[in-house]
């Protein structure tokens, strides 16, 4: 009985790395003939700044938005059972004397 192995695949030194990969690489990626991986990091610009701000400030806002209503949803409940409590003193008293 002969055990079959399979060839192994001989690559050429300009091909390292198939070219669907080399294409799926974002940007700001390179990839070198040995496989090492760099990747490029430049300065934020003003604009990026603004948007960074602005991305900071919705969300903060949107929090604060979620608070205040959490909030604002609490007080007419905690005035309901203010004078419920104070209606059911009322009507203990009137039913107890009776």
């Amino acid at each position: 009985m002969s055990d079959h192995r399979p060839e192994p695949e001989i690559i050429p030194p300009d091909r390292t790395r198939p070219d669907w990969r080399r294409e799926r690489m974002p940007p700001w990626v390179s990839v070198d003939a040995h496989g090492t991986r760099r990747i490029y990091v430049r300065q934020v610009g003003p604009l990026g700044i603004l948007l960074v701000a602005l991305l900071i400030g919705t969300l903060a806002a949107l929090i604060f938005v979620i608070l205040l209503g959490a909030f604002l949803i609490w007080i007419p409940v905690a005035i309901l059972l203010f004078v419920a409590a104070i209606v059911g003193g009322l009507m203990r008293r009137y039913f107890l004397r009776r």
